[in-house]
């Protein structure tokens, strides 16, 4: 057995040859740099002065885990470079307003922080070098410095926001950091994060840092009171703790000790602290903490307006518009939002999953919503074109290896949640919210026949191998088979939830389902009735047959891979397990020896198993759940589509990502790992280069890149196939699996 190495590792080691002495020029001048700005005084109240320190960008290395440019090509006064999209590459976590409200930053799943324009909606900045998520952002007093968290390699950021500079990383702290605020006045930091709940600050002229306190338990929110003395820290099922910003000492507790906390906010004038929970909402006069009202209804966050005179809370129908007075609603406005920012003079910023929007909070009017994210990846599978447009009621459909555009399917009247293409065949299956199934001729793009008033949407979609039957399944209890005439072939009813995994043996005779209700069933679609029920350890959210179909693993909302015999039914005792962060499995693979498993889970990682050895050979982080994972037909690539738009391709055995597949709405860009990029000829390019230089970061059009740093694209480089002689198997034959 060849064990493979760890894909994209998570510390970064230096590589040999001239690289070092470059990295040595460019600390140079970021250390000339440094002393200059620190050298500069204080232009005006509230400036934050942070001192540089030397340039953490490795020569030669990707800039972040999830860059799309890897191994990067030198280029002459590059350190590194990547290309990124105009939106980010899955969900949004975070948020923050400039101080003078006309610029706003966002951060994601993605890992890349980016800078918009308020009014405009122009996208002014990415900021790239953050290698988790960012949960958490909060921009400085003087609107200089942006603070990112949200790094579970226990480190924080803090960027110039100016030019780009990556200013300071602070690291070794205990745990994870989550949380990050700047003190009123700019002259401190602090930051929350660990399972222990611990709480730090920083001061900034003394470049001085110290754990403030740990409270035992997560803190979900920290908010500075106006005066910078005291700090609000809303702590997992205690009380909201009122903390002496100095001492870390808890000044006082309000609120209900038995409910779950959201939100603390102060007042502007500090006079007030609105809490929201599990329950209710209830404002408190401070510093005695004195109820002031309370109001019913589950409240996640607040914020409030810079009157002192009104708040807005995220409740279960929507954001209201409270008065301070009394606590009675004054508006509803109909959003589902994850948080908010209320900015002079009257602008509720709100973030939303994919989008943000303005809203005034006096008449309710939405200002504007931009989609600046978005999660759904194209569909790949071998040896077919690519599908774009899931989540969207338009498909398209492109070339897989030089991008161009072929077909564009339209009909569907909600958006698309899946897709399948026949076995060996040319028809395309597509399905979604519009309980309608439409069989598309995938050479022409002709629609051959529309399946609809389905009792419920179809979600799934798996054809049989010979590619006479589809079946497909969604919220209700049965699994459906349609022909490929789309003829109804009947229903198989015996699930109690919702079935979201469906899988074919490989002789077609067989087919699994997977439901919500914790169980597995085999049917005989011969006889189209129940051959037997497996039951499995949570809810069901993938399944797949053993090449040889002897085998049957399925996967769920749990850690474990199961493992049965299909002949008998019966489980082989050596499950697969993986903690970690959400580790649901929501994707499986055999490579076609039988031997290796290949595991995607929800917790954004791909995992290659030797499930004879019950041994992991291989982890490959995609930096956003794992949608579908699979191996090349010749077992030499892996391919995981993940809610970050894009389709990741790794060399298996090298364990090296080879490139991806990006979802740009009205085209698919290419890249590989050196930067090189495909598009379809036709297509604006909806990228930009992100350039890292001694004093900072550069946005630029690829036009731009090229006059400035000499770039060429090669785009016939930009092959995701495999490397020339590979073997199509590199493990040894699996050992019998009949019981």
């Amino acid at each position: 057995m060849v064990h493979m190495p760890i894909a994209n590792r998570r510390d970064r080691t230096h590589r040999d040859g001239a690289v070092p002495s470059l990295r040595w020029i460019v600390l140079g001048a970021w250390m000339l740099l440094a002393s200059t700005a620190a050298a500069e005084p204080p232009a005006g109240d509230n400036v934050v002065l942070v001192r540089p320190t030397p340039l953490p960008f490795v020569a030669g290395e990707p800039l972040c885990a999830s860059a799309l440019v890897q191994r990067p090509t030198a280029l002459t006064g590059l350190v590194s470079w990547t290309i990124e999209t105009h939106r980010h590459r899955g969900r949004l976590w975070s948020i923050a307003v400039s101080p003078d409200g006309q610029r706003f930053a966002t951060g994601g799943m993605d890992n890349v922080i980016r800078l918009w324009h308020a009014a405009s909606g122009k996208l002014l900045r990415m900021l790239v070098g953050q290698d988790y998520p960012v949960y958490s952002l909060s921009w400085s007093p003087d609107g200089k410095v942006l603070a990112a968290a949200g790094s579970v390699d226990e480190s924080l950021r803090l960027w110039d926001v100016e030019t780009g500079l990556l200013l300071r990383v602070f690291t070794k702290f205990k745990e994870s950091v989550t949380l990050v605020r700047w003190s009123p006045d700019g002259t401190r930091l602090a930051a929350a994060g660990g399972a222990s709940g611990w709480i730090w600050t920083w001061d900034v002229a003394s470049d001085g840092s110290a754990l403030l306190t740990e409270v035992g338990q997560r803190v979900s929110e920290l908010d500075w009171s106006p005066d910078g003395t005291r700090l609000a820290a809303v702590i997992q099922s205690t009380p909201v703790s009122v903390l002496d910003a100095q001492t870390g000492k808890s000044l006082q507790t309000i609120g209900d000790a038995q409910g779950s906390i959201y939100c603390a906010k102060w007042s502007p004038d500090g006079t007030k602290l609105a809490i929201g929970d599990a329950s209710a909402a209830a404002l408190y006069a401070m510093p005695q903490a004195s109820p002031l009202w309370k109001r019913p209804g589950i409240s996640w966050g607040a914020e409030w307006a810079p009157d002192n005179r009104r708040l807005a809370m995220i409740r279960a129908d929507g954001v209201h518009i409270i008065a301070a007075s009394d606590g009675k609603t004054e508006r509803t406005l109909q959003y589902g939002t994850e948080a908010l920012v209320w900015r002079p003079p009257d602008t509720l910023v709100m973030l939303h999953r994919t989008s943000v929007s303005r809203s005034d909070p006096n008449t309710g009017r939405l200002l504007s919503n931009r989609f600046i994210a978005g999660e759904r990846p194209p569909a790949w599978s071998a040896g077919r074109p690519i599908v774009s447009g899931l989540g969207t009621k338009t498909l398209r459909v492109w070339d897989r290896a030089t991008a161009a555009k072929l077909l564009v399917l339209a009909g569907h009247t909600a958006p698309v949640r899946g897709v399948a293409w026949q076995i060996d065949g040319d028809i395309l299956a597509s399905a979604g919210g519009d309980k309608a199934i439409r069989l598309w001729d995938g050479k022409d793009g002709k629609l051959l026949h529309v399946v609809k008033d389905l009792p419920e949407p179809a979600l799934n979609l798996a054809w049989s191998p010979d590619g006479k039957t589809l079946a497909s399944s969604g919220p209700g209890h049965a699994v459906r088979l349609t022909g490929a005439e789309g003829q109804p072939l009947g229903l198989l009813d015996g699930h109690t939830s919702s079935v979201d995994a469906l899988a074919w043996s490989h002789r077609g005779d067989l087919l699994a389902s997977g439901s919500n209700d914790r169980a597995v069933i085999l049917w005989d679609i011969g006889q189209k009735k129940l051959q037997r029920k497996l039951p499995a350890a949570g809810e069901v959210r993938s399944l797949a047959f053993s090449p040889n179909g002897s085998l049957l693993a399925c996967g769920t909302t749990v850690e474990v891979v199961q493992l049965w015999f299909v002949g008998t039914g019966k489980p082989v005792k050596k499950n697969l397990i993986s903690l970690g962060g959400d580790p649901a499995v929501t994707s499986l693979d055999w490579l076609n020896d039988g031997r290796l498993l290949l595991v995607g889970r929800q917790s954004k990682s791909l995992q290659l198993w030797d499930w004879l050895r019950a041994e992991e050979l291989a982890e490959l982080w995609a930096h956003a759940p794992i949608e579908r994972g699979e191996f090349s037909p010749d077992g030499s690539l892996v391919i995981a589509a993940a809610k970050g738009r894009t389709v990741y391709v790794w060399r298996r055995v090298e364990g090296e990502l080879q490139g991806a597949i990006v979802d740009q709405n009205d085209h698919v860009l290419l890249v590989d790992a050196h930067g090189n990029y495909r598009l379809d000829a036709s297509a604006k390019p909806d990228m930009f280069f992100v350039a890292q230089t001694a004093e900072g970061q550069l946005m630029l059009t690829p036009a731009e890149f090229t006059a400035r740093f000499g770039w060429t694209n090669h785009p016939e480089a930009v092959k995701f196939t495999a490397s020339r002689g590979a073997a199509a198997v590199a493990a040894p034959a699996a050992a019998t699996t009949s019981e």
